[in-house]
C-alpha cells in the first residue's frame, strides 16, 4: 500500500502542490478582497461627515487612544495606524494621548503594567479632549471604567463618550457595541471608528463591586466565582495561546485543580428599591452574574438581557448538578452549541437589580488578597471576599454602532445581477 500511494505521489505531487498553492493563494485574495472592501464602504461613510461645513464655533473631536499592547491580536498599534487612521481623518477627528509622559509618535498610548490605565484614566484632563478609545479586552476596559468611576468629578464622566475596540480574546462586551455581523478585525476596528464619527452614542449599565474593605470595582458584563474564576485564573499566564486562552484556562482548571469545583456562600439578593431581600446559600460550582447576553466567543449567558436595562441575571449550577468532569464537559459542549446558559436544565436563575454574596472562605485564604477559589470580574481573576454588587443603570456613554438591519433580498439580487 505505501509503495503504490509513493508511486502516487511521485506521479501527481506536482498537481497535488500546485492545487493547494492555487486554494491558499485563492482564498487569500479572496480575503482581502474582503477587507479592502470593507475598508472602502467604512472610508466613504467616513468622508460624508467629514466633507460637512464646520460651524465657526466647531472644532475636530479630539480622542484619546489606549492600547494595551498584549490584548487578543499581536501588534495593536500597527493595527490602529492602519485601520483606524483613515477613518479617524477622513472624519475630521483629532487622535491624540494626553496626560501620560510615555507615548509614541502617532499619539497612541500603550499600557505597560496591570492597574496603569485606572492611574491613566484618574489623571486625564477631560478638558484636553472630547472621547476616550480604548483598544483591548475586557480587562483594560474595566480598567478604564474603574478609573473614571473613581474620578471626583464623576458626574462628568458619565457623559463623556468612550469607544471600545474589541480585539481582547473573549470581549464580553463587544456584542453590546458591535452590531454588524462582520466579526473581522476591519470590521470591529472601521466601524468603531465610524460609530466615533458619526457620533451614534448609546448609555450602558455599569455593575458597582463593593467589598467589605470599602474598596469599590467597576464591571460592565460580568462576575462570578467558582469554576469559572479558576478558569481565568488558569487563562491569565495562557498568552501565548491567544484567542485559546481561556479554553486553555477551563481545561487545566478541569483537569489538574482539585474536584469537585466547590463554592460555598451566602447569596442575598433583590429586584429593585422597594422589593425585599432574599437571602440563600450556595454550594456551587459555578455562579455568574451578567449584565449582558453573551459570553463573548459565541456563548450566550441569557439572550434577555441588555447592557441598558437596569438588570442583571444571576445564575448558578449547583453542585450536585456536576457531580463528575464529564458532566462538566457535557456543559461545556452545549453552551457551545448555542444553549444558553440560564436555559440549561442545571441552571438556577434569578434577575436582580442588587445583590451581596458572602464566599466561605478557608483558613488559608486571605480576603481581597489571596484565596484558592478567586473571583472572575470581566476577565480577570481577582481574591475573593465579601462584596455588594449594584447595577448602576445607564450610567456611562458609549459610542455604539446602530442596529445592523440586513439589505431587503431583492436589493441583494439586483446588485449579484449586476455583478454577473
Amino acid at each position: 500500500m505505501a509503495g503504490r500511494a509513493g508511486i502516487l505521489w511521485d506521479k501527481h505531487w506536482k498537481k497535488v502542490v500546485g492545487s493547494a498553492v492555487a486554494y491558499g493563494l485563492g482564498n487569500w485574495m479572496h480575503n482581502k478582497y474582503l477587507r479592502e472592501s470593507e475598508r472602502g464602504e467604512i472610508n466613504r461613510e467616513c468622508i460624508k461627515v467629514g466633507d460637512e461645513t464646520m460651524r465657526p464655533d466647531e472644532r475636530p473631536t479630539r480622542l484619546h487612544v489606549i492600547v494595551n499592547k498584549t490584548a487578543g491580536k499581536a501588534g495593536l498599534v500597527n493595527l490602529f495606524k492602519d485601520e483606524l487612521t483613515a477613518p479617524l481623518q477622513l472624519g475630521a477627528i483629532e487622535y491624540h494621548h494626553i496626560a501620560m509622559n510615555k507615548s509614541d509618535k502617532n499619539g497612541v498610548y500603550e499600557t505597560q503594567y496591570a492597574g496603569e490605565a485606572k492611574e491613566c484614566m484618574l489623571k486625564l484632563n477631560l478638558d484636553e479632549c472630547d472621547a476616550i478609545c480604548v483598544i483591548g479586552g475586557d480587562g483594560l476596559l474595566q480598567e478604564v471604567v474603574t478609573g473614571l468611576m473613581r474620578r471626583p468629578d464623576r458626574e462628568r464622566v458619565t457623559s463623556f463618550p468612550i469607544s471600545f475596540i474589541p480585539v481582547g480574546t473573549a470581549s464580553t462586551f463587544a456584542k453590546a457595541v458591535h452590531t454588524h455581523p462582520s466579526e473581522t478585525v476591519q470590521s470591529k476596528m472601521g466601524r468603531a471608528a465610524l460609530a466615533i464619527v458619526q457620533e451614534t452614542k448609546g448609555k450602558v449599565d455599569v455593575l458597582e463591586i463593593t467589598n467589605g474593605a470599602g474598596q469599590q470595582i467597576y464591571a460592565l458584563s460580568s462576575f462570578g466565582v467558582g469554576f469559572i474564576g479558576a478558569a481565568t485564573e488558569e487563562a491569565e499566564d495562557a498568552s501565548y495561546v491567544k484567542d485559546h486562552r481561556y479554553w486553555y484556562g477551563a481545561m487545566k482548571a478541569a483537569m489538574l485543580r482539585g474536584w469537585p469545583h466547590t463554592a460555598l456562600a451566602t447569596l442575598s439578593y433583590r429586584d429593585g428599591e422597594d422589593a425585599s431581600w432574599v437571602t440563600t446559600p450556595l454550594d456551587v460550582s459555578t455562579f455568574v452574574a451578567s449584565s449582558v447576553s453573551d459570553w463573548g466567543l459565541g456563548r450566550l449567558i441569557d439572550p434577555k438581557r441588555a447592557v441598558d436595562d437596569g438588570k442583571v441575571s444571576l445564575s448558578w449550577l449547583p453542585t450536585a448538578a456536576v457531580t463528575s468532569r464529564a458532566a462538566l464537559y457535557s456543559i461545556g459542549y452545549r453552551l457551545s452549541q448555542g444553549t444558553a446558559f440560564t436555559a440549561l436544565p442545571e441552571t438556577e436563575s434569578v434577575v436582580a437589580t442588587e445583590f451581596k454574596l458572602s464566599p466561605k472562605l478557608t483558613a488559608d485564604d486571605v480576603a481581597y488578597e489571596s484565596t484558592a477559589t478567586p473571583f472572575h470580574i470581566d476577565g480577570e481573576a481577582m481574591p475573593a471576599g465579601e462584596v455588594h454588587v449594584k447595577v448602576l443603570p445607564k450610567c456611562l456613554t458609549f459610542y455604539v454602532q446602530p442596529l445592523y438591519i440586513p439589505p431587503p433580498q431583492d436589493e441583494v439580487d439586483k446588485v449579484v445581477a449586476e455583478k454577473d
